[in-house]
């Protein structure tokens, strides 16, 4: 593997990500509503698979809402 070539990727996608956190007021009522459900986890001491679904939740959420954005730039 392209050691390089695998930086520059990771670059624009954390280069993506940050436009997302500028420019798109969605992506960060989602990251707000995530951060209050992860404090209520560990207030509620939920346990390691419900863990497990609730990032894999939040995860298809703000990709779906990246992907969102992507399209309506696109149109």
């Amino acid at each position: 593997m392209n050691f390089k070539k695998a930086s520059r990727s990771f670059q624009f996608a954390f280069k993506g990500l940050g436009w997302l956190l500028m420019h798109e007021n969605n992506f960060k009522i989602h990251i707000l509503v995530s951060i209050i459900v992860c404090s209520v986890g560990f207030w509620l001491q939920i346990s390691t698979a419900e863990w497990h679904v609730v990032l894999l939740l939040i995860g298809m959420m703000l990709a779906t809402e990246a992907l969102n954005s992507a399209i309506e730039q696109l149109c």
